[in-house]
């Protein structure tokens, strides 16, 4: 077995068949959509996924429901994180004190391209930086 093999084995990957003499690979995490991944395309995904794991481990750690000001002005009750049911990302489960009737999610770690996850930092450098949601007080129900 090489070290491709055994860094995707101990994550949970398998071979789900082969091309030729090559093994294509399976992501233990996506229950539909793309199945087969070479070495290259799988090590690259796996480590793509370790590196949002540690994105996420200290966010997930810390995050409370509660109310929340946005950097905008707006104010939010968190509920939950809730569970993506194909990537198993983590996504805030919330309420807008505008709006109380309708519930939204929003990406607790945001993704590259698309950086608007809750906990985010955002700003123009210039004028300083903040978090996208600040954490004002804990929840009340």
């Amino acid at each position: 077995m090489n070290d491709i093999e055994k860094y995707l084995k101990s994550r949970g990957w398998r071979v789900a068949g082969l091309q030729g003499n090559k093994a294509r690979w399976k992501n233990p995490l996506w229950k539909n959509g793309p199945v087969w991944f070479s070495d290259e395309e799988a090590l690259r995904t796996a480590r793509e996924e370790d590196a949002r794991k540690a994105r996420e481990d200290g966010p997930v750690a810390n995050f409370q429901p509660g109310e929340y000001r946005h950097y905008k002005g707006g104010t939010y009750t968190a509920l939950t994180l809730v569970r993506h049911h194909d990537v198993g990302m983590p996504y805030v489960l919330y309420v807008s004190h505008d709006h109380p009737g309708k519930a939204n999610i929003r990406p607790l770690i945001g993704t590259f391209g698309d950086e608007d996850g809750w906990s985010d930092v955002v700003g123009d450098g210039d004028a300083g930086t903040w978090l996208r949601f600040s954490f004002v007080t804990a929840g009340k129900w």
